[in-house]
């Protein structure tokens, strides 16, 4: 698709939910593995890392919901307004930064996550 059509927009909100998709499943990945023994008695032992693993969770998980749904509403104006235009550029644009800035908000908050699951995990080892 030529960028700037609507059928070029329509694509781009394709990948960012696909994408968002792969990171959430990470994240259920990652919640299951600090739900599980590997670090438990770290997390029992220690209040404040437990509080910080589990609120980065929640917010990369806010994160992750803000840019798909607003990934998904985007995909359904284009296709609803727009289907039988889809390689016209008439008013087609990018998608709306606010879809970056959470999709970049929540890859640095998934990584702190799996950064302090890891040091959960470490620490469990030496504790």
């Amino acid at each position: 698709m030529q960028q700037g059509t609507w059928g070029h927009l329509k694509n781009q909100a394709d990948f960012e939910i696909t994408r968002l998709t792969y990171m959430g499943a990470g994240l259920a990945g990652l919640g299951l593995f600090g739900a599980g023994d590997l670090a438990s008695s770290i997390f029992r032992d220690q209040g404040v890392l437990r509080f910080a693993f589990l609120a980065c969770a929640f917010l990369t998980a806010a994160c992750l919901a803000l840019a798909w749904e607003s990934s998904q509403r985007i995909r359904a104006e284009v296709v609803r307004d727009h289907s039988h235009e889809l390689d016209a550029s008439r008013g087609a644009k990018e998608l709306p930064e606010k879809i970056r800035l959470y999709r970049r908000r929540a890859t640095f908050l998934l990584v702190a996550t799996a950064a302090l699951f890891l040091a959960a995990a470490g620490l469990a080892e030496w504790w």
